[in-house]
């Protein structure tokens, strides 16, 4: 049986219930609560290369960032609030942190930007995009380079140009895969562009708006040798691609240890003389590596795996054993930088570093002369028995003891002609002589308060008073030389 309204039909079941055509389908529905993803403040852009030794630099994210908003990339630190952006009596300003600039792809600075973007994105991978993973490496020790450097052969071949995280490291210095050197100047004006500028770009220069695609038509030459520089940097380049996206590396020295201790044992090693030296060091050897546990600079890392025939990836994460080293030295060209200069040595009973003090006196009779000026005019180093000469000791304590009291007599001339001065602007105004009046005159209005400033204040009062007349000061004659000494400095 069937019912018929306008609008709809009412089935009637055996069960003498009548039950509608929508209220069925709303029984069908699912009604349970619907959980909706966060959603993003900023466009969650993937970065290119997560996982491979080709990974995007966070600098470079950010500028692609403020291209996809439209926006500056200074504009848009400035209007999100980065923890880097510091506030000034101009406002929000980014000129307070330019010692940050170098880091902005650090293990610092750098981690915290990109845990701070990552909230906005919504993206948990950025952290990857700086030096944090691969500082995270145990043992190992990396630093962000100061300037932008770039392989044009790579921004040219991009189908999207970006920036890698390679060559935000301060020891790589080729591209490994064209295999030449990084460009760090501009090929238009030749100047380095600016990480943190107005028009700084991923391809062009901020200077001159040159693109970085362009190939330099000269031949760079690296002060490092082509097949060491490139060695190198592919080195670092696989060392980021173990690390990236795999989150932090556990602080275990195990492996570090053990290949150092088996390669520091090799015969050929033990007679290389000067290692720490040619390694880049300063006191720092192998074995206080080994012994007081301390950090491997990333360019003495790569230098120890060159020598001993390893790669990064073996020295800091798998044990070798000993017969799978194989010693070989460094190129001449690296080893050569780091020659250094010696300075002839001088003989004990030397009187030079006497004669340099008396020629520097004799120059500036005014003030005793300093240690570093006296070991660049004599060449007797600060630590030569010659500065712990009692002649030597008496005629720089002379020199000095001379120098006090010089200052002494300067300062109270300096003030007292200012203070004369100012009185006879008073006195020529028709006012009369007052403590306020001529400290308001001076060249440094509010600085009149020494006793003999005060006392020479009431002394021209009496002489005034007396009707004597109010004359210019006569300044002794090695003052004026001296003021005269300091006019000409400050000109050149």
């Amino acid at each position: 049986m069937e019912l018929r309204r306008p609008g709809r039909v009412v089935a009637m079941k055996a069960s003498n219930i009548c039950v509608s055509e929508p209220e069925l389908q709303l029984r069908e529905l699912d009604l349970s609560t619907v959980v909706l993803p966060p959603r993003s403040q900023l466009i969650s852009l993937p970065p290119f290369g997560v996982g491979s030794g080709a990974v995007e630099s966070l600098w470079g994210y950010l500028q692609r960032l403020a291209s996809a908003h439209a926006v500056r990339f200074l504009d848009l630190l400035v209007s999100v609030g980065a923890p880097i952006v510091r506030h000034s009596k101009r406002g929000q300003t980014l000129g307070v942190w330019k010692h940050e600039v170098s880091a902005a792809n650090g293990s610092t600075v750098g981690h915290r930007l990109a845990i701070f973007f990552g909230k906005l994105t919504c993206r948990a991978d950025l952290e990857s995009l700086t030096l944090r993973c691969i500082n995270d490496v145990p043992g190992l020790c990396v630093h962000a380079r100061e300037t932008h450097a770039w392989c044009p052969l790579c921004l040219a071949e991009d189908p999207e140009p970006y920036d890698r995280l390679l060559w935000a490291v301060a020891d790589s210095t080729h591209c490994p895969k064209h295999q030449c050197s990084l460009v760090t100047r501009c090929v238009g004006c030749g100047r380095t562009p600016r990480l943190f500028s107005t028009r700084s770009s991923v391809l062009h220069c901020d200077h001159c708006g040159c693109n970085k695609g362009t190939v330099p038509s000269a031949k760079i030459e690296s002060s490092v040798p082509a097949d060491f520089g490139v060695w190198q940097s592919r080195q670092i380049e696989d060392l980021l691609k173990a690390v990236s996206g795999k989150g932090l590396v556990t602080r275990e020295l195990g492996p570090r240890a053990h290949n150092l201790r088996v390669s520091a044992s090799l015969p050929e090693i033990r007679g290389v003389t000067g290692l720490a030296r040619e390694l880049g060091l300063g006191r720092s050897t192998p074995w206080g590596w080994l012994n007081e546990d301390r950090i491997m600079p990333l360019k003495s890392a790569t230098r120890w795996a060159w020598i001993t025939g390893t790669s990064l990836r073996q020295l800091f994460f798998e044990g070798l054993p000993q017969d799978a080293l194989r010693f070989r030295p460094l190129p001449e060209a690296v080893f050569s930088r780091h020659k250094r200069s010696r300075r002839p040595v001088v003989p004990t009973g030397s009187t030079a570093l006497f004669l340099a003090a008396l020629r520097l006196s004799a120059e500036n009779p005014f003030l005793a002369p300093k240690k570093c000026a006296l070991e660049k005019a004599s060449g007797v180093h600060s630590k030569h028995v010659a500065f712990k000469d009692v002649h030597f000791i008496r005629l720089i304590g002379s020199f000095r003891e001379r120098e006090r009291r010089f200052l002494r007599k300067e300062r109270i001339w300096r003030e007292i002609t200012d203070v004369h001065g100012a009185a006879i602007n008073v006195v020529s105004k028709r006012l009369p002589l007052g403590r306020h009046r001529v400290a308001a005159e001076m060249s440094k209005p509010g600085s009149f308060g020494g006793a003999l400033a005060r006392a020479y204040l009431r002394w021209l009062k009496s002489r005034l008073a007396a009707g004597h007349p109010i004359r210019p000061k006569i300044v002794p004659l090695d003052v004026r030389a001296y003021w005269d000494l300091q006019k000409q400095r400050s000109l050149v």
